[in-house]
């Protein structure tokens, strides 16, 4: 892992995008984002904090990214199916904090 990975596990960054409305107002949305080698989607999966909470969406998208699909609801589905308290918290402590 180099040092510009910022969360500790390969392919998964986090992300930042500033959206303007056409009133001019602007609001900052916070995502985790998945991609790897054969990914479809140019931007990778984004898995949104203010939907899924910060550490939900950041197991997500290491799910994700380890099985390779784009397709969310088959991961929040498995998710929801075979993740427990003990491989949540493994997945977690992968989690790089910045100081």
């Amino acid at each position: 892992m180099t040092a510009r990975n910022s969360s500790g596990v390969v392919g998964v960054h986090p992300r930042t995008e500033l959206i303007r409305k056409p009133s001019g107002k602007e609001y900052e949305y916070y995502y985790w984002v998945s991609r790897w080698p054969g990914c479809k989607l140019k931007a990778g999966v984004k898995w949104p904090i203010h939907k899924f909470g910060d550490d939900d969406a950041f197991v997500l998208a290491v799910l994700c990214r380890r099985w390779g699909t784009e397709i969310r609801d088959r991961v929040i589905a498995e998710f929801m199916d075979t993740v427990d308290a003990k491989r949540y918290k493994q997945i977690l402590s992968l989690r790089r904090h910045e100081a």
